[in-house]
């Protein structure tokens, strides 16, 4: 049977997926350096999967890029 993978998570779990804190996690998020999406009035944020992978991979690529340069 197929899973169904999670399409996006909370900014607790990102934090913990990517290693920082749950305080840098929310102000990259809320800063526009972390892709997130808003639900509602009450800011509800939650990172999209794929998107956070995505965002880690060229992080990296940009610091290889920069230590190369």
């Amino acid at each position: 049977m197929n899973e169904v993978k999670q399409a996006t998570i909370s900014v607790n779990e990102a934090a913990k997926l990517i290693g920082c804190g749950r305080i840098t996690a929310y102000q990259m998020a809320k800063s526009g350096r972390m892709p997130v999406i808003r639900f509602g009035n009450r800011p509800n944020l939650r990172v999209p999967v794929d998107a956070l992978m995505k965002w880690l991979n060229d992080e990296a690529m940009s610091n290889v890029k920069e230590e190369a340069a």
